[in-house]
């Protein structure tokens, strides 16, 4: 019997659209009164989903994430 070739592990993509609504605003609501914090992840960026009441059609990006391309900033 034919050994099977292990499959090389590589990160999962998925294409994801983001739609931006002018009568929406656009930021997280932190902070003190009217503050928050928005961003627009940038195509490539690896980000965090998660899914409103667990609905694939109702997808949420929650954060980005560093990686081997897009390093932390050094503190110091």
């Amino acid at each position: 019997m034919a050994k099977k070739k292990a499959a090389k592990k590589k990160p999962a993509r998925a294409k994801a659209r983001t739609s931006a609504r002018k009568d929406l605003p656009a930021r997280a609501k932190a902070g003190k009164v009217r503050g928050g914090v928005a961003r627009t992840p940038s195509v490539s960026d690896e980000v965090i989903v998660a899914f409103a009441h667990g609905d694939i059609r109702a997808p949420v990006v929650t954060g980005n994430l560093w990686n081997s391309n897009d390093r932390p900033p050094i503190s110091g």
